[in-house]
């Protein structure tokens, strides 16, 4: 995740909240302590983050159908 993270330019914070919102899933090996991405999923991240900042990413908002009074 280290390595993901530097590529992508972010720090593992940021790299493990993409993880939990797009729901992927990571992988660790008996006896290492480090954690893995898909190479897939790597750059999945890597292609929404390059349309967020081309501004071609869209962001579903849920709300709620109660109004605030």
């Amino acid at each position: 995740m280290k390595n993901a993270a530097s590529r992508l330019g972010v720090k593992r914070p940021s790299l493990y909240h993409y993880v939990e919102a797009l729901q992927l899933e990571t992988k660790r090996f008996k006896l290492d302590r480090q954690t893995y991405l898909k190479m897939s999923d790597f750059e999945n991240i890597q292609a929404l983050r390059r349309q967020a900042a081309q501004g071609e990413a869209h962001i579903r908002v849920e709300t709620s159908s109660a109004s605030a009074n």
